[in-house]
């Protein structure tokens, strides 16, 4: 027979705990377990990081969190004072490394830059911040000679990594000059670091060039884990031009390596002024505005895994020039010429974002996250004379490779594309042709004088690529590309497109060349609009020109009632060109020619049940199964957005629910799976029993601490809170044989 046994007595020992239990009121209240975000791998882990700012033993303004040395490491020299900053200068071959924040204030206009001359007195060692800041430096000045300013004017060979230039507000005007936290770097390496400034000028009667971090890189200089949250802007008032980057302003000769580093703020490049002189040739001079770069050119260049909230604005007042303005969230302008052997740059996994209600600072109102504008004073034929290019990306690009890079701002502009403005490919000494577009989309607005979801006007391949964002232009306006002469595949448009003068094409503008080829490709966008009404529009091409002897559209659909016909014009040669109504458009069957094992996917969930490409819309599944392995719900997600919520978990007779166990394959899908732990069972030793009644009863005295599970299982008497009632219930409850 099963009795009772013992009840008595142990109640009698909760009753006594009693008057403890009511003076921690509330601490035993059962509330939901915290869930870890996501790990990423961008600048929003840095940008999103709950914690901020120095706490003493470690800085978490940095992108990678520095922990501070307290003793100097061996073959290194301490600075702690901005008087032994000063006297780096004495010592440029040294390793040095912070012990302490830097005020500089005390020196103001009479700071002069560590390193006066790249081949002879340039800084060569280790600069290590050990996570602390140079602060305060307040410069205007003026200068008759080339200047290149900053903490470091000159550095080579040199590592300078985990610093800060905070509150900084410097401004230099002089016959050409290159300013940043370091002026002019030539075989260097940052790594992790910040400017956060007031503003950092760069005003010139020649050349002006303005990084948050550097001014003007030379060949083979590396930034990595760096950031800009502060005001940078270049004007020249000749005809030189102005260069303007958050981390890296630009120059000739220049060949760099960038990854994982972002820009937060406002970067202004201007031509303006003096340019009208008599006498001035203005002939190549250009401004030049990235969020991350303003300009590279000569060189092999890498730019990866960065991402732009703030803007890039590049203004050119020179009339009489044949340039112009060239504006990117990430680069302002790469120019290659046609005839370097090898010579191109790659772009890669890189964003212009908005960050909805984002402000920097208070007193800023031009300033718009991912805003891009290209703005000339001089208007003509966009394509004779390219004077505005922006790109959401990039704004002119010759020999560039642009992948798996993605635009969400507002991107202005004669030449206007979502990824880049103006794109042309570099031929080599060899015959190879470098420059491309792939895997890379747009949800941004584009406006121009020629516009396109994509590309503004583009002599590059373009793959893999998708716009729903809208393209809006005054006179030719593409989904993918405003005006092409070469190869599209693979691409698809959803995005608005218009035009004032109605020339409009759901994948493109407008065919320029004798070798445009645009293969499976389909179009679901909205009904073309236009203010004028002689239109030109197709749904595929919106008009070829008579010139045009060689454009082929094979294996493409378009939506029903888009346009009136595939394209408008002469000289096309088509296969299999379809327009399909909507339901149509959401079956596989009607895509002859499209590749549905490698490149493309259908699916009723994803892409409003147009098909999506495989590269870019990439789709995992989550299934929830039952202790059983019966599958209870199942989700397919698309990669970036968020999961759905979690069923109801199923009950188990006696246990709680504790959280999901997840398990993840090598394509990225889900398993979950529920665990349970006995109720009650706080110590987990499988049995509920006095000991567990005991260790709640201990909780509220102070001498234990419950984890989540723990908290879970002792809320025994299911009521929502953990008091003296779960102990009272599991004394109640524990039956042992007589």
């Amino acid at each position: 027979m099963k009795k009772f046994k013992k009840t008595l007595a142990i109640l009698l020992v909760a009753l006594m705990l009693i008057p403890y239990v009511f003076a921690r009121a509330g601490v035993g209240t059962l509330s939901e377990t915290a869930i870890p975000a996501p790990v990423k791998s961008n600048a929003l882990e840095w940008f999103e990081r709950e914690q901020t700012g120095d706490d003493g033993t470690t800085n978490w303004d940095f992108i990678r969190p520095v922990t501070h040395k307290t003793a100097v490491p061996t073959g290194f020299k301490g600075i702690y004072t901005a008087q032994d900053l000063d006297y780096v200068r004495h010592g440029l071959s040294v390793n040095y490394i912070l012990m302490n924040n830097i005020d500089l204030s005390s020196f103001n206009e009479q700071w002069e830059p560590i390193g006066d001359d790249m081949e002879t007195a340039s800084f060569s060692g280790i600069f290590d911040g050990n996570g602390y800041v140079i602060k305060n430096l307040s410069v205007t000045r003026s200068f008759k000679r080339h200047c290149s300013f900053g903490v470091f004017g000159y550095a080579k060979d040199a590592t300078i990594k985990n610093v800060g230039f905070v509150d900084a507000k410097v401004n230099i005007y002089a016959h050409s000059s290159f300013v940043g936290f370091i002026g002019t770097g030539e075989s260097i390496q940052v790594e992790n670091c910040f400017s956060n400034c007031l503003e950092i000028i760069a005003g010139s009667t020649g050349m002006a060039i303005a990084g948050g971090i550097i001014g003007h890189p030379g060949q083979s200089s590396s930034f990595t884990n760096c950031y800009n949250i502060g005001y940078v802007g270049a004007t020249s008032y000749t005809a030189s031009g102005a260069f303007a980057g958050g981390i890296i302003g630009g120059g000739e000769n220049s060949s760099v390596n960038v990854s994982y580093c972002y820009n937060f703020r406002r970067i202004v490049a201007a031509n303006a002024g003096l340019q009208d002189k008599a006498g001035i040739d203005t002939d190549g001079s250009f401004a030049a505005a990235g969020g991350i770069v303003g300009y590279l050119s000569f060189g092999r260049s890498n730019i990866t895994d960065c991402y732009n909230a703030g803007s890039a604005q590049a203004i050119e007042s020179l009339s009489q020039s044949e340039e112009g303005a060239y504006a990117g969230g990430i680069v302002g302008r790469i120019l290659l010429p046609s005839e370097q052997s090898f010579d191109y740059a790659d772009i890669k996994k890189c964003h212009n974002i908005v960050i909805p209600d984002f402000e920097i600072t208070v007193n800023d109102p031009d300033f718009y996250s991912g805003k891009v504008h290209a703005k000339s004073d001089k208007h003509e034929d966009a394509v004779s004379y390219n004077r505005e290019n922006a790109g959401g990306i990039i704004g002119e690009g010759y020999g560039v490779n642009i992948e798996e890079c993605s635009n969400g701002g507002a991107v202005f502009g004669d030449l206007a594309g979502g990824i880049v403005g103006n794109a042309f490919y570099s031929q080599s000494v060899s015959g190879f042709y470098f420059g491309g577009i792939n895997k890379c989309w747009n949800t941004g607005n584009v406006y121009g004088l020629v516009g396109g979801g994509i590309a503004g006007y583009s002599q590059v391949w373009i793959m893999r690529c998708n716009n729903s964002g809208g393209a809006r232009s005054y006179g030719i306006t593409g989904g993918i590309v405003g005006i092409s002469e070469t190869l599209i595949a693979d691409c698809y448009n959803k995005g608005i497109i218009a035009s004032k003068e109605g020339i409009m094409g759901g994948i493109v503008g407008q065919s320029s060349g004798n070798s445009l080829n645009i293969r499976e490709c389909y179009v679901a966008g909205t009904k073309m609009t236009s203010v004028d009404n002689e239109n030109k529009m197709g749904g595929i091409i919106g008009f070829v020109d008579e010139s045009s002897t060689d454009t082929r559209i094979t294996n493409c659909y378009y939506l029903e009632g888009f346009a009136d016909a595939s394209s408008y014009g002469a000289n096309v040669t088509e296969s299999n060109v379809v327009a399909l109504a909507k339901e149509e458009m959401r079956t596989q069957d009607a895509y002859v020619g499209f590749n549905f094992e490698s490149t493309w996917g259908i699916n009723n969930g994803i892409n409003d049940g147009f098909p999506y490409l495989l590269d870019l819309n990439k789709v995992y599944t989550i299934t929830y199964y039952d202790e059983s392995g019966r599958i209870i719900s199942e989700f397919a997600v698309e990669v970036g957005e968020e999961e759905p919520t979690a069923p109801e978990a199923p009950t188990k007779d006696g246990y709680v629910f504790i959280r999901w166990d997840e398990e993840i394959d090598d394509n990225g899908n889900k398993t979950m799976t529920p665990v349970y732990s006995l109720a009650g069972d706080v110590n987990d030793d499988g049995v509920v029993n006095t000991g567990d009644a005991v260790m709640i009863l201990k909780s509220f005295v102070g001498s234990e601490n419950f984890n989540d599970r723990q908290m879970l299982v002792a809320d025994f008497n299911n009521d929502g809170v953990v008091n003296t009632g779960d102990a009272v219930s599991i004394l109640c409850n524990i039956v042992v044989v007589d």
